[in-house]
């Protein structure tokens, strides 16, 4: 239904009469009552009585002014509304976080700054892993997330480094190593240590390997969790014990303490990543956002007592 042709009509309603909405128009009176008849042709229904000295609406008449009114006004919120998503002040960004820093105050900051800039958005944040961010971000179920490091230079995924972050030492508080001060690397040799499946996230996986064949630690056990939450709660039942993120602050639990580590010499590089391929505006406004934010955040968390 041609919207020019319901205004027209809606003037001719306010005005009275095809003579004075004419006038108000600016068009010639006999086309615009052709107008009007090509709409009640449309319809299929009278929507006008025509009187000696103008026009009144019939029953049917009223009630299509109403859904004209709508019609029109529904219409302009349909162009505002795409406006604003090219924008990226509307739409949906769908987010994914490493869990262990799902609860950093810098990120949360970020989210926050984000959403109070762009509240027309729907935000949504998925803690998970980085193997699984990456994968999600590659079948275009996420718009992007914060990842550990850097995936493989054959990944698609653009990147940039947010956070540096420090491994410390997840122990159960009764346990000896809780204990232990200073703390080196080679006192976990012989200990039973928990770690997260390679295939979650492969390049922290094969860094932590590194470091501890570097300083020649063989643990006794290698258990496995399959997640941060997971891994800390295995140190809490008194299993073992493990490298975790200094992130890991935010959410351990009263019975874990984090012991730093003096001779741990490997940085953790907390990124945000996502598809070269994604053209979303919103995502462009997050990233734009990032990119004004990135310097007071690339630092290393406080050193923290454990």
């Amino acid at each position: 239904m041609d919207l020019n042709r319901l205004k027209n009509f809606i003037t001719v309603v306010e005005a009275g009469s095809i003579g004075r909405a004419a006038t108000i128009l600016h068009i010639a009176q006999p086309a615009l009552s052709r107008q009007m008849q090509l709409l009640e042709e449309e319809v299929g229904l009278v929507l006008f009585e025509r009187l000696p000295r103008g026009v009144r609406l019939t029953p049917g008449g009223e009630e299509f002014l109403n859904g004209a009114r709508h019609l029109l006004k529904e219409s302009a919120r349909m162009v505002e509304n795409a406006i604003h998503a090219s924008r990226g002040e509307f739409g949906n960004l769908a987010l994914g976080v490493s869990e262990v820093y799902a609860f950093h105050p810098d990120v949360l900051t970020l989210i926050r700054g984000y959403r109070s800039r762009y509240p027309g958005v729907r935000l949504r944040l998925s803690p998970l892993l980085s193997g699984d961010i990456v994968r999600q971000i590659d079948a275009g179920l996420l718009d992007g997330g914060f990842i550990f490091g850097m995936p493989s230079p054959a990944s698609t995924l653009r990147s940039l480094p947010l956070l540096k972050d420090r491994l410390v030492l997840a122990a159960s508080s009764t346990s000896d190593v809780a204990r232990r001060r200073p703390f080196k690397l080679s006192m976990i040799h012989g200990t039973d240590l928990i770690l997260v499946p390679r295939e979650q996230t492969p390049w922290l996986y094969d860094g932590l390997i590194r470091l501890l064949h570097s300083h020649g630690v063989v643990p006794r056990v290698m258990l496995e969790g399959s997640n941060h939450s997971a891994i800390i709660a295995l140190v809490a039942a008194g299993l073992g014990c493990a490298l975790v993120p200094q992130a890991a602050t935010f959410r351990t639990p009263p019975d874990v303490t984090l012991v730093e580590i003096d001779d741990c010499d490997m940085d953790i590089r907390i990124d945000f990543a996502w598809s070269s391929q994604n053209n979303s505006p919103a995502l462009e406004r997050f990233v734009a956002l990032l990119n004004a934010t990135m310097k007071p955040l690339s630092r290393r968390l406080r050193r923290r007592e454990a």
